[in-house]
């Protein structure tokens, strides 16, 4: 409303401007050789310069207010549908215990929750298919590779409705050197949700959440990272 209210008086005072110059402009050439020309003069030149003013001071408004506004406005829409998305469809949440499972990765190695007591723990749920999940790949692999060889951290991507078979051309295509498990029937993934990838969760050394957020933002990966170097001091600095 604001915003509609700034343009018509915006517009309003541009014809404003226009007809006082060429009315000016006009009176001015009329009175050539009387001693009105400089007044009409002077006001044929700031109505001028108001011609050129009001557009830019307009366009400024509409660049450097209402657009980052209306972004802001979407940005935070998203986000409550994100948030809203998340609430429906999860089973557990920040400040749960992680349910327990147990899963085998790409390479033969063993993975389960009990056995990942008293570690961090980052488990990423994927598909081949889902861009977003792509889209993260770049963050994850940093954090993997920042704590690959800690022995208070586990990290484990876990391709839901997944075959072994396509998980293993998978990574080979993106080079993916962390730990993948195939959940073919979603048994894994049923346990934290009904739906929406990617889906990153962080566990803590005991076993409870810390972390659960759905989707891709480069916010959510830095915050991933700073709260498992968080965690991982925390058991650095245990006797």
């Amino acid at each position: 409303m604001l915003s509609q209210i700034i343009a018509y008086v915006a517009f309003g005072l541009f014809l404003t401007a226009l007809c006082v110059f060429f009315a000016s402009l006009f009176l001015m050439f009329l009175r050539w050789n009387t001693s009105a020309r400089r007044r009409h003069a002077i006001r044929a030149a700031v109505s001028f310069l108001a011609i050129l003013l009001i557009p830019a001071g307009f366009y400024a408004y509409v660049f450097w207010v209402f657009l980052p506004a209306i972004a802001r406005e979407q940005m935070d829409a998203m986000q409550r549908d994100k948030e809203k998305k998340y609430a429906e469809s999860s089973h557990v949440f920040v400040g749960d215990m992680a349910p327990e499972f147990s899963a085998t990765t790409l390479d033969g190695q063993s993975f389960s929750i009990s056995e990942a007591q008293g570690k961090v723990v980052l488990i990423n749920f994927f598909a081949t298919w889902c861009g977003p999940c792509q889209m993260e790949l770049p963050g994850l692999k940093q954090i993997y590779a920042t704590h690959s060889t800690d022995p208070h951290f586990r990290m484990l991507m876990i391709g839901r409705e997944e075959t072994e078979l396509a998980l293993a051309v998978f990574a080979k295509e993106h080079d993916i050197s962390i730990p993948v498990a195939a959940d073919p029937q979603r048994v894994i993934y049923d346990q934290f949700a009904d739906a929406y990838i990617p889906r990153n969760i962080i566990i803590s050394a005991d076993g409870k959440v810390l972390f659960s957020r759905i989707g891709y933002s480069e916010e959510d990966l830095q915050e991933m990272a700073d709260l498992i170097d968080r965690e991982l001091a925390k058991d650095h600095g245990k006797p």
